[in-house]
């Protein structure tokens, strides 16, 4: 996908995400634009470096418990 798609659809699939629930987001790249407007709208998220070119970013509210 073409930015700034992959954010689009992340932020999307966020609006509807339950308390306890996450995101797994898998990209080509640390998305460093998405993680500030992550933390202003109240998520927390753990970062992964699979390969050169593949991370994973898991998304949940802040003050849910840790996946």
């Amino acid at each position: 996908m073409a930015p700034p798609e992959p954010m689009v659809q992340v932020l999307t699939a966020l609006e509807s995400l339950g308390k306890g629930d996450q995101v797994l987001m898998v990209h080509r790249h640390n998305p460093v634009h998405l993680l500030p407007i992550l933390t202003a709208r109240g998520f927390s998220y753990r970062f992964r470096t699979c390969t050169e070119s593949l991370v994973e970013l898991l998304i949940w509210h802040k003050g849910s418990p840790e996946p």
